[in-house]
């Protein structure tokens, strides 16, 4: 005889058959592991005098993201690749390697890092790039500019970084009629005469690049900012008029 069951089961035991249910089901099926997040795949940034730790307790291979004539040089014994070559570049499992870019973007660096992190490489980025390892005194192989010598900055890396969002300072130094006809999209309008009162308020660890027309306050301005303790001043070469050349994107 069959037997007869409830028309209503009581709410607490159809809870437990549901679980039950969902346990046996996880008992005999597999389960797929969980695809790696964005924060699986941080970044790790390491300063200047970690990677020299680091090379004093065993081989280190330094990769250079920027161009074959960067004019600050190179650390000696580093790869000089850009990031379009990364992809074809293979390391050993275990390698301990340290990105970093010699140009004002560091957008190059984490593209690298990222590309060479699936080579099975253990990757970090230095953190400031080659300009925070000659700033700390440490020796370079072909130098170029003083350290305090402000940067150049081509209107190639001035786009990549408007456009990867680093966080920079970008300051026209054109007549106000001049700035309000066009510029370059994020910066901002101050006159030469009152860069002096307006650094005050401005971090001393941030990128703070001008530009003018054709460079005649734009140099002489990120030099003497940088001559104030600025870490990283640059100026925009060919100016305005080398930007429009270039094609590139302005706000009106």
């Amino acid at each position: 005889m069959q037997p007869v069951l409830p028309n209503k089961f009581p709410r607490g035991a159809i809870v437990a058959l549901a679980i039950y249910a969902i346990l046996s089901a996880c008992a005999t099926s597999p389960i797929a592991s969980a695809p790696a997040t964005s924060s699986d795949q941080a970044i790790t940034y390491v300063s200047p005098e970690a990677v020299r730790r680091m090379q004093q307790q065993g081989p280190v291979m330094l990769v250079d993201t920027g161009s074959l004539s960067g004019t600050q040089g190179r650390i000696a014994g580093a790869v000089n690749i850009n990031d379009i070559n990364v992809s074809q570049f293979r390391l050993s499992t275990g390698a301990t390697v340290v990105v970093y870019h010699s140009s004002f973007s560091n957008q190059a660096a984490r593209d690298a890092a990222a590309k060479l992190r699936s080579t099975g490489a253990n990757v970090a980025v230095m953190d400031g790039g080659l300009l925070a390892w000659i700033r700390a005194g440490y020796p370079i192989a072909q130098p170029g500019l003083p350290a305090s010598a402000p940067t150049a900055i081509n209107t190639v890396e001035l786009k990549r970084a408007i456009r990867d969002e680093e966080k920079f300072l970008l300051i026209d130094l054109r007549d106000s009629s001049e700035f309000l006809i066009s510029h370059i999209d994020g910066a901002r309008h101050i006159d030469p005469s009152r860069i002096a009162a307006e650094s005050a308020t401005w971090s001393k660890d941030r990128w703070i690049v001008f530009y003018d027309r054709d460079n005649g306050h734009a140099q002489v301005l990120a030099d003497a900012l940088r001559r104030q303790g600025f870490s990283y001043t640059g100026y925009l070469a060919g100016g305005y008029d080398g930007w429009l050349k270039a094609s590139a994107v302005v706000s009106n």
